[in-house]
């Protein structure tokens, strides 16, 4: 077996694992299921992931399984007051939310990330 740089057996994707499964699983039974598979590790980061980071992605991975085994669907998963909560989809759209150049929030990203200020 191949392992990492720290001698760990090195597993394979479990996100395709289960998305074969699963759509298995509603194929074998005739029903028409939609299912997503992204790969976060194709996602773009500008910072190293640190290890709250990975509670966090953790912890809304775990609230999203838990919402799937539910029976939840057309919801996201959020934060509220410090919970994991299930967001229905059309609360989670109902109005546009910018982030403003200028503000708070944005001003965090650029110095937790190292970005300039503006990219012109």
């Amino acid at each position: 077996m191949a392992t990492d740089l720290s001698g760990n057996v090195r597993l394979k994707d479990i996100g395709l694992f289960l998305r074969d499964r699963i759509n298995a699983h509603f194929k074998a039974r005739g029903v028409e299921a939609t299912l997503k598979y992204l790969n976060p590790s194709y996602h773009i980061r500008s910072v190293p992931a640190s290890p709250s980071d990975s509670v966090y992605c953790w912890n809304m991975a775990r609230s999203a399984v838990h919402a799937a085994m539910a029976g939840n669907t057309e919801m996201l998963i959020g934060r509220w007051h410090g919970r994991f909560v299930h967001v229905p989809m059309p609360l989670a759209v109902r109005m546009r939310k910018q982030v403003g150049p200028t503000d708070d929030l944005w001003m965090a990203v650029v110095e937790a990330t190292g970005q300039p200020l503006s990219f012109y």
